[in-house]
């Protein structure tokens, strides 16, 4: 039975900032639906409630982009499927301690809050 990913596109496969794939992205896409893997590409970016009828255009954009770089996709989703694995560059490992949890997510959003300090006022604080 083929094993579900489901891949977040902005900063995961693309580059943000040079609208390029990732760094090795392409080629694990290739691999990885080599071995038989449904492959699900996510976004931000398709909320639905957010674009309404213009949320098909932006599915678009993704396959597009998706296409013309050679990632292989099953299916471009606008809410979060069931999955095996979700690969999401903004995603946090939980663990089943939510002790540990706070106390990580406490520290990344203060380091955060600290590098948009740095950007809003061009000052280095890190």
């Amino acid at each position: 039975m083929s094993k579900v990913l489901c891949i977040d596109f902005d900063d995961t496969l693309r580059n943000k900032q040079s609208d390029l794939p990732m760094e090795g992205a392409a080629e694990a896409m290739r691999i990885l639906k080599s071995k038989g893997s449904t492959i699900l590409i996510s976004s931000a970016r398709l909320d639905p409630v957010l674009w309404g009828d213009l949320l098909i255009h932006r599915e678009k954009e993704i396959a597009v982009w998706l296409e013309k770089h050679h990632i292989p996709y099953d299916k471009i989703v606008s809410h979060k499927p069931v999955a095996d694995i979700y690969i999401d560059d903004k995603a946090y490992h939980f663990d089943g301690n939510w002790e540990k949890t706070v106390l990580d997510v406490i520290q990344v959003l203060s380091y955060h809050s600290v590098k948009k300090d740095v950007r809003s006022d061009g000052c280095d604080r890190i």
